[in-house]
């Protein structure tokens, strides 16, 4: 479904008495895709972009967040939650890709560090420095290379947004948004022991648990080998 078509149905599930909130859904909208995705790191969650260094600049940072996005894809209305690699692009010898992974900066010293360091050379370390959580920032980089990013994705949608497209949540998520938009709705109307409100709110919970399942060759799927006696060793997903 659309945002727009998601938006509709849940108006009409609640016979319009959505009224206080008429105004506000995309707000609603947006609430509800949040709290579906931070319940649980879904592999769908999982995003792959790349980006460019840029050479000989005095300035570290790189805005995942602007406007005019420097990741390839463009990640639409996706905010990085979390990045669990940063690799850089080397050379590639006979034929095989080479990578060099940076290292992930926590400790205050080598936070000041990376902001004090003036020697461009290709970078090594990254972290968030600018107190929020979208500028990226990095070892000045004396050539321009190619970033590949991976992370955990949040979406962050614009409530004037002129897109129409649901963040990140796939298809078949998407009757948990309606379902989750009609509970808050009905809760607003009624409160939270009427009955329509206690219906939705199951529906709603129901919905993230089933959205919980998740094909065997996720990293989230653990593997056990389990001894089959003479018959040798066998893997399961559990």
């Amino acid at each position: 479904m659309t945002r727009q078509e998601i938006l509709d149905l849940a108006n009409l599930l609640t016979e319009n008495k959505g009224k206080p909130l008429a105004q506000k859904l995309p707000q609603l909208f947006a609430f509800i895709c949040q709290d579906i995705c931070k319940r649980k790191r879904y592999w769908w969650r999982k995003v792959t972009a790349s980006f460019q260094t840029v050479a000989g600049s005095s300035s570290h940072n790189y805005d995942l967040a602007a406007s005019t996005s420097i990741l390839t894809p463009t990640l639409s209305d996706v905010a990085i939650e979390e990045i669990t690699t940063l690799l850089l692009v080397l050379p590639t010898v006979a034929n095989v890709p080479q990578f060099a992974q940076l290292t992930p900066i926590f400790d205050d010293v080598g936070r000041v560090s990376i902001l004090q360091n003036s020697q461009a050379a290709q970078p090594g370390r990254y972290c968030f420095l600018n107190n929020d959580w979208h500028n990226l920032t990095l070892d000045p980089s004396d050539a321009v290379y190619t970033i590949f990013l991976t992370a955990w994705a949040m979406p962050n949608p614009s409530t004037d947004d002129s897109t129409d497209s649901v963040p990140l949540i796939p298809p078949w998520g998407h009757n948990a948004i309606v379902e989750g938009m009609v509970a808050y709705i009905w809760e607003n109307a009624y409160g939270l022991r009427d009955e329509r409100t206690i219906d939705y709110k199951k529906r709603y919970e129901d919905s993230i648990f089933n959205l919980q399942m998740r094909p065997q060759f996720t990293t989230d799927a653990n593997t056990q080998v389990i001894s089959t006696g003479s018959n040798g060793g066998a893997i399961r997903s559990t």
